[in-house]
């Protein structure tokens, strides 16, 4: 489901960092490191990150990777980015997440505070806002190269290559202010207000300068999400309506599609179109490489779950397990020659540059689109014919990763297709792959210290179709299946079993708080499960609430006395809504779930949505 995911922002890169275009990095089950691929690009290891151990998130560059450690430590590796040596005593310790443009890196550690390296004019030289920048940060956004870094005052400070939505030394302080969230293409940047206005920055001709109507709507106060490609952006409103602007041609001109447009809930760009889903699960699609979706509307007018992009194609994923293909026939737009294998069972879709994969049911692997990207597993021998739990993308191949531990990949061999020269070790044992379009923590957890300032939940939107809940006021038992499932809260204290899929758990039920009616959730995996606030649950959540993990009784106490509403405690895993603000007690709030055995809660892992 795209709910758990960033806003994607083209089939490279997230709103936040970009997809390592050439090479793989992967984690094994004791939270080392190991690659392949294009040598130059992060294939080949330093002995640095070789020898580093406890790794608990990647990150990477278009040409590099950077491992964050469970201590807050940074090594990176590769050609931009690669080299932290100007800032190594920076990185040591105490990193919370880290950001990329195309060419550098951001890091933001506990404390807000900011340090950049690699290309200094994609973004890798923010010494003219060291003060600035030294606290408060709670969020950061890229562009191809440029920085925006969000502060707990909700003011924006910007830096990097002018082209890319960049400023010159002090000039991009303050470039907007009190900003909930901020989307971006290739080269600007998009500022969601807390009263639902837009202020947009960055090249013109990559969505920098709205004009005629999407002006008007962009200052109406009526926007609720802000979606975007490579050049164009796309604004959701709250009557469902959308508004384009960018690139005429690369979805900036809804006009041919604009009496479609109506109840949309989620959108998808690739590099030169996009396309909206309803919330019937119809999809409609415009833009160069989309409007040919009208070949194949009659299979997309319902039953849509989840869209995925390549390069110049969409894909997709029906509730019934169908794949409905368009776009660009060089880029996987055709499946007609595997339409068979993708009429039913099909779980997860994954794309390169120019193919897609689609992982099935019985854990088999189907692939279709350019050969020399992925779209061509002839040569396997039947490897990826079961036994698969997640398939992994770059520009221009795949890693499959089976139940086992160990890894196959395909396509471009010089660029990640091959596992051949591997380096850090033996492909065993392997949990997971870096991935820039998951917040989720792929490797092993660290506790953070209290912070009467906590982290900001990110906004999320959820498509319930498939939901498991229970309308019985007593105790049930919900299980799910191996695959990614989504729990809803019903009434009484039920209890959830996600077993081994990636999943969500989403408390959107109105409900009373307490004992009696918390629900348990049983088998929480911080790697990779994640828990949604919904506002029906949550009658007095505001638009932009914060969540605090503590370990100690006192900082509990803290806590409650905070404008802090959601409150997890680590010795019991008890998660609490804080209605009262920063008075005594929690007001109408109070216990609404616990987890057992207590697993790490971090503010990656969870989201809030917002009823409309």
């Amino acid at each position: 489901m795209t709910s758990t995911q960033r806003l994607v922002a083209s089939p490279d890169r997230s709103n936040r960092e970009w997809r390592n275009t050439s090479a793989f990095a992967a984690l094994t089950r004791d939270g080392e490191i190991r690659a392949w691929g294009n040598p130059a690009s992060g294939g080949l290891l330093s002995a640095e990150a070789q020898a580093l151990k406890g790794v608990k998130q990647i990150y990477s560059t278009t040409s590099a990777f950077a491992a964050l450690s469970d201590e807050g430590r940074v090594v990176a590796w590769g050609n931009e980015g690669g080299d932290t040596g100007s800032v190594s005593d920076q990185l040591a310790h105490g990193i919370r997440s880290i950001a990329s443009t195309s060419e550098a890196f951001a890091a933001l550690d506990l404390n807000g505070r900011v340090t950049t390296w690699g290309n200094a004019r994609m973004g890798g030289d923010s010494d003219d806002l060291i003060d600035i920048l030294s606290s408060g940060v709670v969020q950061l956004f890229s562009t191809n190269g440029a920085f925006a870094a969000l502060k707990k005052d909700g003011s924006v400070i910007g830096w990097g290559d002018e082209f890319s939505g960049g400023f010159r030394g002090k000039s991009g302080i303050d470039v907007a202010k009190n900003v909930k969230t901020i989307s971006s293409t290739s080269g600007a940047f998009a500022a969601l207000h807390q009263d639902n206005t837009v202020t947009t920055w960055g090249y013109f001709n990559n969505g920098g300068e709205p004009a005629g109507q999407a002006l008007v709507a962009l200052k109406s106060g009526q926007v609720e999400t802000v979606f975007s490609n490579e050049f164009t952006f796309a604004a959701l409103l709250k009557d469902g309506t959308v508004v384009a602007w960018g690139g005429q041609y690369s979805g900036g001109d809804v006009s041919p599609v604009e009496s479609l447009l109506v109840d949309v809930k989620h959108i998808v760009g690739n590099r030169n179109a996009f396309a909206a889903m309803t919330g019937k699960g119809a999809v409609v699609s415009w833009g160069i490489s989309g409007a040919n979706y009208i070949d194949v509307s009659d299979q997309l007018s319902s039953g849509v779950v989840e869209i995925v992009a390549s390069d110049q194609a969409f894909a997709a994923l029906k509730a019934d397990g169908s794949v409905v293909t368009w776009g660009s026939d060089l880029y996987g737009g055709d499946s007609s020659d595997v339409s068979s294998l993708l009429s039913g069972g099909v779980v997860e879709l994954t794309a390169s540059e120019g193919a897609y994969a689609a992982l099935k049911r019985d854990g088999s692997v189907v692939t279709w689109g350019n050969p020399s990207q992925g779209g061509d597993l002839s040569s396997l021998n039947g490897l990826l014919s079961s036994g698969v739990s997640k398939v992994y993308s770059n520009q221009s191949a795949f890693t499959a990763l089976k139940v086992d531990g160990t890894v196959v990949s395909w396509g471009s061999e010089e660029n990640g297709g091959s596992t051949r020269f591997a380096t850090g070790g033996d492909l065993k044992q392997i949990d997971n792959l870096a991935d820039v379009f998951t917040d989720a923590y792929i490797g092993k957890s660290f506790r953070q210290p209290f912070d009467a300032n906590a982290g900001l939940i990110r906004r999320v939107e959820i498509n319930p179709v498939g939901a498991l809940f229970s309308e019985k006021k007593k105790n049930d038992k919900i299980i799910g299946t191996s695959k990614q499932d989504l729990f809803v809260n019903g009434y009484g204290s039920d209890r959830f079993m996600g077993r081994s899929g990636s999943d969500i758990f989403w408390f959107n039920t109105k409900e009373k708080f307490g004992k009696k009616h918390a629900d348990k959730i049983w088998d929480f995996n911080p790697k990779k499960d994640v828990i949604i606030f919904g506002s029906e649950r949550f009658g007095s959540m505001s638009q932009s609430p914060k969540f605090l993990s503590v370990d100690k009784k006192s900082d509990y106490k803290k806590a409650q006395l905070s404008d802090i509403e959601f409150i997890y405690s680590t010795n019991n895993g008890k998660l609490f809504f804080n209605a009262n603000g920063d008075q005594p007690g929690l007001g109408n709030g109070g216990l609404f779930a616990s987890l057992r055995k207590s697993p790490d809660l971090f503010i990656d892992s969870i989201g809030f949505t917002v009823s409309v």
